[in-house]
C-alpha cells in the first residue's frame, strides 16, 4: 500500500487508501438504508450542539461488527493499521489495543461539520481514557474544502474516497473538520483503544 503524505514523518498522522474502494459506496448505502440515525453528539455526553458538530450519525456498536459490511470495512482498516504500525513501530510497543468502541458513520450536509477544535482523549473517564489512536476513512470525494485540519501539525487533509487516516488520540492532535459550503461529506470513524 502506498502512503499518502500527510504532514511528514513527525506529524504522526498516517494516510493510506483502503484497498477495496467499493466498500465506501456500500457504507454510504448502509447509512442511507439505516433506520436508527441520530443527530451528531459532542463527545460522550450525548449533547447535540449544531454550532459545534452538525452531522447525522449511524452508530455501530461492537456487537454489530460481524455484520458483513462492517466486517469488510474492518478487514480493510486492519491493512491500514498494519501500515501505520510499520511506519510508527512505537505505537505497538504498548499494551494491546484494537477497535472496542462504537464506530460512527457520519454524514455532513453542506455547511455541516465538526467545527470545534477537539481531541479524542480528553479526560480520565471511560471510554476516552482508553483511546490510543483514532481512525477515519473518507467515504466520498469532496473538492470544495470539507477536509480535516490538524492544529499543531499545520496539516490540512483533503477528503478523497477511501483515504484512511490514523493519528494519536491525545491533545497533540487537536483537529477539526473543514466545512464545505457546497458539498456533502461522508466518513466512518472510531478509535483503537486499549483492551
Amino acid at each position: 500500500m502506498q502512503e499518502i503524505q500527510s504532514g511528514g514523518e513527525k506529524s504522526f498522522i498516517g494516510a493510506w487508501f483502503i484497498p477495496d474502494l467499493g466498500i465506501c459506496d456500500d457504507l454510504i448505502q448502509f447509512f442511507k438504508d439505516h433506520d436508527d440515525k441520530v443527530e451528531g453528539q459532542v463527545g460522550d455526553s450525548g449533547k447535540v450542539d449544531k454550532a459545534l458538530k452538525d452531522s447525522v450519525d449511524v452508530i455501530i456498536p461492537p456487537g454489530n461488527f460481524a455484520e458483513p459490511i462492517v466486517a469488510r470495512y474492518l478487514a480493510n482498516l486492519n491493512l491500514v493499521v498494519d501500515e501505520y504500525v510499520k511506519k510508527f513501530r512505537a505505537s505497538s510497543l504498548v499494551d494491546r489495543w484494537g477497535v472496542t468502541e462504537n464506530i460512527n458513520i457520519q454524514w455532513y450536509r453542506p455547511m455541516g461539520g465538526y467545527k470545534e477544535w477537539h481531541t479524542e482523549r480528553y479526560g480520565k473517564s471511560l471510554p476516552s481514557c482508553h483511546r490510543h489512536l483514532v481512525f477515519m476513512t473518507y467515504l466520498n470525494d469532496v473538492f470544495d474544502e470539507g477536509g480535516t485540519e490538524f492544529y499543531h501539525q499545520k496539516v490540512r487533509v483533503s477528503p478523497r474516497k477511501g483515504l484512511s487516516l490514523i493519528w494519536p488520540a491525545d491533545w497533540t492532535h487537536l483537529h477539526r473538520g473543514v466545512v464545505s459550503p457546497t458539498e456533502e461529506k461522508y466518513i466512518i470513524t472510531g478509535w483503537l483503544s486499549f483492551i
